[in-house]
This record gives structure tokens, sequence and C-alpha cells, in this order.
């Protein structure tokens, strides 16, 4: 009795500890999908798909571990593998980085050093190692094991989607249909290379703050992609310090793009508080607004071909 009770404790806090790595993931999706390309040789084609698989994995194992009471070898064994490849790709952040930093495992709102979070996968491992040892004792059985394990995977798949804050290429809000206009009171910079011309047949808006860590995810991925966005109207407005501007945006690789610098309350009246905020205008009037994910050349010159 006692070991059936250790062995239910045991899956339930495995459950819930994937569960909630799996939530604190999707909720910041941009910061996780930024650590992944920043600390990884993978880009930007592959950073948010790889995210995605590593969020539809912890939902798996924590649906696995809460409702399906049978012993499965293969899924111990990808836990095993999983808590390995994140414990070493740990150990490299921790020799680049230092200690004294979050590693984003458990999201942005339970920051974990390298080295907690090794020890928390050393934790893990020790529990799943035990949950083995007590299957021994139990006699759970299932008759439908294929059709328990495909249902999980579907829930688990449609959770880490529907939970990811930017699950979808485009998201609409209360700005579409607005006209954009601007007093010269309130602008604080202008890039006096190029004369604004909101009123022409399309152009993206990209909206960025300087100390917005999405932000600067936004700007580096513009400035990768600089060459096909090149046939592109693209302009930039920008909140923060007009001094440290030109350092922003060599920083990024963004210094190419017209730009303009706005004071904090038309900003954030424009943009409202999900940031970066990025919008495809046809003649002066904001016709779509696109999430981070959206920023593909191909994509964009495909929406502006839409009238």
């Amino acid at each position: 009795m006692i070991l059936k009770i250790l062995y239910t404790a045991i899956r339930l806090s495995l459950a819930v500890l994937f569960a909630y790595s799996a939530f604190a993931k999707s909720a910041g999706f941009a910061m996780f999908e930024l650590r992944i390309i920043e600390t990884t040789p993978l880009g930007w084609h592959w950073s948010a798909l790889v995210g995605f698989g590593f969020i539809f994995l912890e939902f798996f194992l924590a649906g696995y571990f809460l409702v399906i009471p049978w012993k499965n070898k293969s899924i111990e064994r990808l836990t095993y593998f999983l808590l390995l490849l994140f414990t070493v790709y740990l150990a490299q952040l921790w020799y680049l980085r230092g200690n004294d930093i979050n590693c984003g495992c458990m999201g942005e709102a339970l920051p974990f050093s390298p080295l907690e979070a090794i020890l928390k996968n050393l934790v893990t491992g020790f529990l799943l190692f035990l949950l083995q040892q007590f299957h021994r004792h139990t006699h759970f059985v299932w008759r439908y094991p294929v059709i328990g394990s495909t249902v999980v995977a579907v829930l688990a798949l449609a959770t880490a989607y529907f939970s990811m804050a930017e699950g979808t290429f485009l998201k609409r809000n209360t700005v579409l249909d607005q006209k954009i206009r601007f007093r010269s009171e309130l602008i604080r910079a202008v890039d006096s290379r190029v004369q604004f011309n909101f009123e022409q047949e399309g152009c993206l808006i990209v909206m960025l703050s300087q100390s917005c860590k999405y932000c600067q995810m936004a700007a580096t991925r513009l400035g990768e992609m600089q060459a096909g966005f090149s046939g592109i109207p693209v302009f930039l407005i920008i909140n923060g310090d007009s001094a440290e501007n030109d350092v922003f945006m060599e920083k990024y690789g963004i210094a190419a793009y017209p730009y303009l610098m706005l004071r904090a309350e038309p900003f954030l009246k424009l943009s409202g508080t999900h940031l970066p905020a990025i919008y495809i205008v046809q003649k002066g009037i904001i016709r779509k607004t696109l999430t981070l994910n959206s920023l593909d050349p191909v994509f964009i010159e495909r929406l502006l071909r839409e009238k």
C-alpha cells in the first residue's frame, strides 16, 4: 500500500514538474526562442520549430505521468534523453556565460541558474529511477495502451499550440483600421535619410522599444534578414533614449532601415503593451497586425500584395 502511494506521488510530482515547465516556456515563448538562437547553432527558421517541439514533449510527458499507469521503456528512455540533453546544454551555458543568469528552463517567472537547473534535472532523473523501481511492485493494467498514448499525444499537441502566446501568425487588436498620424511635437528624432510616407501603397511598420527583450529579438531578426527586406518598404518606430539610438541600431544591424522616434505616450497608444508591434499599413491605415514569428520577407511581401 505504501509503495503504491509513493508510486502515485512520484508520478504526480513528475507530471506537475513537466507541465509547469512547458507552460512557463510557452507563456514566454519569444524569450525561449531567443535563448535557443543565442546559445545554439540553430537559426531563425529552426528555433521556433525546435522550441515548440520541446514544449510539446514536456506536455506529453506531463500527460503520460499523470494519466497513464503503465511502464513504457521507450517513453522513460526519452525522458532520460531529454534530461541528459538539457543538462549538457546547461553545462555549456554555465561555461560560456557563468552561473549568474536565468537559464529559462522554468520560464521568466521562476528563474533558475544553470547550476540550479542541473540539480533539478538530477533530482528529476532520480525520481524517474525510483518510479521504475516502484513499478515492479504495482499491478496496474491498461487495456488500450496505443489508444491512450495517442490521446495523450494529441492533447499535448493541442495544449502546446494554444498555450503559446505567439502561436499564430496573425493577431488582431484595437489598432486595426486606425490611420497613422504624428504631430511633429511628438516626434523625438527623425531619420534624415528618408522622407516618411505612410500613405504609399503598402509598407511594414515595426515598433521597437530599446529596452524590450522581445524588441531586441525582432531587431536582430530584421538585421539578419535585411537582404530579404531590401525590396519591401520597412519603417521603424522606436522608443527610448535618442542619444543611444545609433548604438542600438548598430548593435542589432538595423542601421540601414529608416526610422523615427516617438515619445512614450503616443508610442504606447499606437503599439499597445504587446511589443514588438508589427503592422501592415496600406495607404496610411493599419490593415493587419503580425507576430514576431511572422517577420519573414516572403510572407510580408505576400501580405503587401493583398488588397
